[in-house]
């Protein structure tokens, strides 16, 4: 079965760009995908896949339209205009494609697809499950002869980790995980006001406040840009790593008002020292670095994103999470949460709604929106937690 890096592949693999042009194929795929049996020509500069497509799909008419719309479906997944995919192809080719495209067929995002034909490899007939991948760079698809599609993908994305021959290399692995992006609020203004030995000192002690409580709750820290921290949460056969993070989401809000309670006793200021946090659950590919004792992790995916982009959203401790995290809780978990949205009334009060979701988009300001750096979760469905309820069976309660 694959196995990353692509390089090693051995199943006709090519990867498209988010303009969807090739931009690398193997070996396989020149002969059995795009037909072209000569290796000793040097490969051409990136271009439309649709062109390779064209030029070498088989006749059935049936196993070329499917082929086709599941090209054209994850194309819609990166937002590409029909008009961008049929720029430079033959008008009769962008008729084909035109006819195929329905703006009322809107594709489900996910990092994996995949598409079950009957094709020919190796000179014979037989079952091919095409895979389409998602990275941050483009879109790898894989053709995969033979056995059944949900056994394939078990093995091409196993969930564990895998190392090289020699046990330098760490592999990639497709896997659920829970994400947590907590920000020191204010970060600026802090400095500003604190000579820098302090300000250090300051930031070192809320990472060693915040580095236990991620790993009490079974996570493992990760890098983050900037004042904060990134903790990763992974399936555990124990514990419900969706409801760890959100655990620890709650005891670094609770330890942070502690610590910020020191240090307005020690300066005598009001400043009031808040990490705004945003948690979502999602598939990512994870890499581990080959450095021994090393524990950050590579990710790659739109799980991480979403979790920073709602802790920039977030302010005065908030913890925000997505629809996505509480469909992965179960029935008690989510009775121990109190979550919903603060709104204003028709006489401007603040009122606070229970248990529903909200687009960031419905809560920003209409005039001035989301703003550009929150653009990309717009539209994502997320809630506000303000209560978690402890698990130990002595004071546990369902949160009204």
């Amino acid at each position: 079965m694959p196995q990353l890096s692509i390089e090693e592949i051995t199943h006709p693999a090519y990867m498209v760009n988010h303009g969807f042009e090739v931009i690398w194929f193997n070996a396989a795929a020149e002969v059995h995908v795009f037909r072209r049996p000569d290796r000793a020509r040097p490969e051409p500069p990136p271009q439309n896949v649709f062109k390779y497509l064209f030029a070498s799909l088989a006749e059935d008419p049936q196993t070329r339209e499917r082929i086709l719309r599941f090209h054209l479906s994850l194309a819609k997944q990166r937002r590409i205009a029909i008009s961008a995919l049929c720029a430079d192809l033959a008008p009769d080719q962008a008729r084909v494609l035109e006819g195929l495209n329905d703006p009322n067929d809107l594709p489900q995002p996910g990092l994996v697809s995949q598409l079950s034909f009957a094709g020919r490899q190796a000179g014979e007939t037989q079952s091919i499950c095409l895979y389409a991948i998602q990275f941050r760079e483009g879109t790898l698809l894989v053709q995969v002869a033979g056995g059944q599609p949900s056994h394939e993908l078990s093995a091409l994305l196993t969930e564990r980790e895998r190392a090289g021959v020699d046990g330098r290399r760490r592999m990639p692995s497709l896997s659920h995980v829970a994400v947590l992006a907590t920000e020191l609020q204010h970060s600026n203004r802090i400095w500003s006001v604190l000579p820098a030995d302090e300000y250090f000192e300051l930031i070192n002690q809320i990472w060693m406040t915040v580095d236990p409580i991620l790993r009490r709750n079974h996570g493992t820290q990760g890098k983050h840009a900037g004042d904060g921290m990134v903790g990763y949460f992974f399936p555990d056969r124990d514990t419900s790593y969706v409801w760890n993070a959100l655990a620890a989401a709650r005891d670094i809000r609770e330890a942070m008002r502690r610590l910020s309670r020191e240090w307005q006793l020690r300066k005598g200021w009001s400043i009031e020292l808040c990490m705004n946090t945003g948690v979502d659950e999602g598939q990512q590919w994870v890499a581990r670095p080959a450095s021994p004792g090393q524990l950050d992790f590579t990710m790659l995916g739109d799980t991480l994103n979403h979790a920073a982009r709602l802790s920039d959203f977030a302010n005065d401790g908030a913890i925000w999470v997505t629809k996505n995290l509480f469909g992965k809780l179960s029935f008690e978990e989510t009775r121990r949460i109190k979550f919903g949205i603060r709104s204003r009334s028709g006489e401007g009060r603040e009122v606070f709604v229970p248990s529903i979701f909200s687009t960031l988009e419905q809560l920003c300001d209409p005039d001035t929106g989301p703003g550009e750096q929150l653009k990309s979760i717009a539209r994502l469905p997320i809630t506000e937690v303000l209560e978690i309820a402890p698990t130990d069976k002595r004071t546990e309660r369902a949160v009204e």
